[in-house]
């Protein structure tokens, strides 16, 4: 009989939980695990559509934000209904919603999985995360974490076992022929072309992507394309930036892709401003795919695993950002992944995941 998993935390957008759970569903062992999920809304984006092609259960349940106490009825109810999840999966950004922990069946193992390393400077959120969040380790079973960053801010001195965000590394390799392609067809020929893969959200920081990326093309002779890949809530704001500071020829907005891999190929930087992260997905894929990367001091040090990361800090203007990209800007060292058989391979972390459901 197959053991019953339930995932709890996918929003609607493809950020790094919901990347970590298509790699998930498309290598785990389907012949022992029936991979469930438990959303909280009514649209249907695509990579939502990818886990039921392959095999996941969708349940879908009333909001808190669209009404709280009937959110709180729908869990109990399902709960009462499906009593027999061998495991309940919970990834984390904060501790602000323990009532999926509070009413999981007792026979279930819970599982909290920290994906991030801070939090938003919003008072209510840290509010509610301090006083829910004793009570929500105390009923964890077991604690993960996608880095020793994220289990320590998320967990303190409670012990997590580190997850990491690994991905298929043949799909991630640098292609040159994908590249010309993709380039041709794009029309960026002569072009340095950065790139960005993010949600619109405060968190990623496209305000001082896109002021620094105007200082860049103000101040140098080369011939600079940004590449911006991703959608969210800020993403009319950050057009309308762009627009603002004579910049709409110079970036794409490519909203969301299912081609990542192949887009990594056309950069020829990856650049990552965040103003926190835990340890995202988009830097392993970039750095499998050999891509110099400059990201934001406030990323984990964890995430640099081939000394081709540059950490520059994002509260002192953009002059130290304008000039790491121009010493960047031309590198003739060979694209190569450096990183197989480690623990960022797909390989080893499902059989990590595995034996944690198994035991």
């Amino acid at each position: 009989m197959k053991k019953k998993i339930l995932h709890i935390g996918i929003s609607k957008t493809l950020g790094g939980i919901e990347t970590y759970l298509l790699n998930l569903m498309k290598s785990i062992n389907q012949e022992e695990f029936q991979m469930e999920f438990l959303v909280f809304y009514n649209e249907n984006p695509d990579f939502l559509k990818v886990i039921k092609e392959q095999g996941g259960i969708i349940h879908r349940l009333t909001s808190r934000t669209e009404n709280y106490f009937q959110n709180r009825k729908e869990l109990k109810a399902f709960f009462k209904l499906n009593s027999d999840y061998t495991v309940i999966h919970n990834h984390i950004i904060n501790l602000t919603y323990p009532w999926p922990i509070f009413y999981a069946p007792k026979n279930s193992k819970v599982i909290l999985h920290s994906h991030i390393a801070k939090l938003p400077s919003n008072k209510r959120i840290l509010f509610f995360h301090n006083f829910y969040k004793k009570r929500m380790l105390n009923r964890a079973d077991i604690l993960l974490a996608c880095s020793n960053l994220a289990g320590e801010f998320m967990f303190e001195k409670e012990r997590f076992q580190l997850i990491t965000n690994a991905i298929d590394f043949e799909q991630y390799e640098f292609k040159n022929d994908i590249r010309e392609k993709y380039r041709k067809e794009m029309g960026l020929n002569n072009e340095i072309v950065l790139g960005h893969i993010g949600r619109f959200e405060e968190q990623k920081n496209h305000i001082f992507l896109v002021e620094m990326f105007k200082q860049l093309v103000d101040s140098s002779e080369l011939n600079y394309h940004l590449l911006l890949v991703g959608e969210g809530s800020l993403e009319h704001k950050i057009k309308e930036k762009a627009e603002e500071v004579d910049l709409s020829g110079k970036i794409t907005f490519l909203g969301v892709r299912r081609d990542v891999q192949e887009l990594l190929n056309v950069f020829d930087l990856f650049l990552l401003p965040s103003l926190y992260e835990g340890l995202p997905f988009v830097i392993v894929e970039a750095q499998v795919n050999g891509l110099k990367c400059i990201v934001s001091d406030q990323v984990s040090n964890e995430s640099d695993f081939n000394k081709n990361i540059s950490f520059l800090p994002i509260n002192r203007g953009f002059e130290e950002w304008v000039k790491g990209i121009e010493v960047n800007a031309y590198n003739n060292t060979p694209r190569v992944n450096d990183l197989l058989n480690t623990e960022y391979d797909l390989r080893q972390m499902i059989k990590s995941i595995e034996m944690i459901y198994k035991n």
